[in-house]
């Protein structure tokens, strides 16, 4: 009777370590993810600023180039003076003004920051979980936050205060 109620919470630590591992490796793919897409969205919002050229600044020759991502199209004057540019949605194509896609595209990257960084806070605690149930000791530090802009100038204060 004794062996079988060990063999059953030896089970259950087994499930328990498997479903967080399982909770970690889905954490860590999804971060992976989101910077892809975070990476993508900076590289859209940088052609488009680059590309919003005021009308009477004339463009250089090497400015001419495709900056793109489909080589055929080059954005030279009218195209780079245009208001509109065109956005993949899904399987369509959408031409929209410039300002509404910087716009929607930087509160997608904030949006993307607070979900890795939400993500990243949750794996901190998975992964001290994890080796808990493994038998070893939390990692130590491993829960610590770098201090935000406001706590740093607050630092900054007193070390400047004490001098």
């Amino acid at each position: 009777m004794a062996e079988s109620q060990e063999m059953q919470q030896l089970h259950k630590l087994l499930e328990d370590l498997e479903a967080v591992a399982e909770e970690v490796m889905c954490d860590q793919q999804e971060i992976i993810t989101l910077d892809k897409r975070r990476n993508t969205n900076r590289e859209a919002l940088r052609a488009l600023k680059k590309t919003c050229v005021p009308k009477h600044q004339p463009l250089a020759p090497e400015e001419c180039a495709s900056t793109s991502s489909l080589p055929s199209v080059p954005l030279c004057h009218s195209a780079v003076n245009s208001s509109h540019a065109w956005m993949c949605i899904g399987d369509m194509f959408m031409s929209m003004p410039k300002t509404f896609l910087v716009s929607s595209i930087e509160k997608e990257q904030e949006q993307m920051d607070k979900a890795i960084d939400r993500l990243r806070d949750g794996l901190r605690h998975k992964v001290d979980t994890l080796r808990r149930l493994e038998g070893e000791e939390p990692r130590r530090g491993a829960l610590l936050r770098p201090l935000s802009r406001d706590e740093w100038a607050g630092v900054e204060k007193m070390v400047a205060h004490t001098k």
